[in-house]
């Protein structure tokens, strides 16, 4: 794990994309895209069925390992507004236990619009303290955490090629990488990510057991 410094807040970064914020005893994830198998299943693409319950029960014993008691999910949970119901027993009970285990605070994104399940607690944003949690930037925030974008590093090193997830953040904004097992990702250092950190950052790259911590000016 990684501990930095963002906005006058210790944060540490785990090697699986969960964010911690020791003080608050509050761990942040984004972007699981719960259900985006059987959302591509109903309209003839098949990808790798149960990743549902693959994301919940990776999660559950991260969360059982970092010992908080708080939770934000920073929205698109659910690839879409129906995944819930699409949900199958063993994911159901995986979700209902976090909801039930945890003060669970329900981000809203673009895919999973104003979905909320039973027992959590619905927001478009969340302050606490000085720190904004929402799902997608906004231009100008200050001392903002979200998602939305699945940031990437892509580059070729050595002779070796790089393809992989990553936190990213300068002085004001800390951007995410997603969570779920299916999901994709953007380039940091193309538009729309390259153009939202312009100035210097910091890449904070996922690997197995480690994170590894990149200045811009050594990417660039």
């Amino acid at each position: 794990m990684k501990a930095i410094s963002f906005y006058g807040h210790e944060f540490v970064l785990h090697p699986c994309g969960l964010l911690i914020w020791p003080l608050e005893n509050l761990a942040v994830v984004s972007d699981l895209h719960l259900e985006k198998g059987s959302y591509y299943a109903q309209r003839g693409q098949f990808l790798p069925p149960h990743e549902s319950y693959e994301t919940l029960q990776d999660l559950t014993q991260k969360l059982e390992f970092c010992g908080v008691q708080k939770l934000i999910l920073l929205g698109d949970s659910f690839h879409d507004s129906k995944g819930f119901e699409r949900l199958d027993k063993h994911a159901h009970i995986a979700l209902e236990n976090l909801i039930e285990r945890y003060e669970l605070l329900w981000i809203t994104g673009n895919h999973d619009k104003d979905f909320l399940p039973r027992g959590a607690k619905i927001e478009h944003e969340i302050a606490i303290q000085n720190i904004i949690f929402r799902h997608e930037t906004i231009e100008g925030s200050q001392g903002e955490i979200s998602g939305h974008y699945h940031p990437k590093l892509r580059l070729t090193l050595k002779n070796q090629r790089i393809n992989a997830p990553c936190f990213i953040h300068d002085e004001t904004r800390l951007i995410m990488p997603s969570y779920g097992t299916l999901t994709g990702g953007l380039d940091i250092l193309k538009p729309p990510l390259s153009d939202l950190f312009s100035g210097s950052f910091t890449a904070h790259v996922l690997g197995k057991n480690q994170i590894y911590s990149i200045p811009s000016i050594k990417l660039r």
